[in-house]
């Protein structure tokens, strides 16, 4: 790989994702124009805003492509954009109703409420989840959350921190325990 880059931008559309792996080509709006990103980036799908480590690659048969080193998931800002985050697929039992639901009791707060140690009881504060429903979305959010809190001069933000490398030591079954 060459110069470490970095770049933030909007997924438009996951091209390509491999399940067993996590390797996904996605396309990325970097605000400027569209990119081909390609690495390991489980979890990623559209709408999500990312900030990027990477360098550029040339591909022989596609081109010029962003390939990444580290992924990370800028959370959204506005009560929209936390809901359709929720909503994304990306955690099980949280469709549009529920992920609207949850906004509407937390606002902004959600994505820290779930990150929270008393998440399951803080959800069935909100109506359409009992006990069951909690257990089962604080479980997925975990599944696929890497919170990521650097030390002294690396990026302090909170976000869903993707670690390429721990990804690919947990399919070789290196690091069980950090893998989803």
């Amino acid at each position: 790989m060459e110069e470490q880059k970095q770049m933030e931008g909007t997924v438009l559309r996951v091209v390509f994702r491999n399940d067993d792996t996590g390797y996904t080509v996605i396309s990325l709006d970097d605000g400027i124009s569209v990119v081909t990103v390609v690495g390991v980036m489980p979890g990623v799908y559209p709408d999500m805003r990312l900030r990027l480590r990477g360098a550029w690659t040339k591909h022989p048969r596609y081109g010029h492509q962003f390939e990444v080193e580290r992924c990370i998931v800028v959370p959204p800002g506005t009560e929209d954009g936390v809901a359709a985050y929720l909503a994304s697929g990306l955690v099980r039992d949280v469709g549009p109703v529920i992920a609207r639901a949850i906004v509407r009791r937390f606002g902004v707060e959600a994505i820290k409420v779930l990150d929270g140690d008393d998440a399951e009881s803080l959800l069935q504060e909100v109506d359409g989840v009992g006990p069951a429903r909690a257990a089962s979305i604080v479980a997925s959010w975990r599944e696929h959350r890497y919170v990521s809190e650097l030390g002294a001069g690396a990026d302090q933000e909170r976000g869903l921190f993707i670690d390429p490398a721990r990804h690919r030591e947990a399919d070789r079954g290196l690091n069980p325990g950090k893998h989803r």
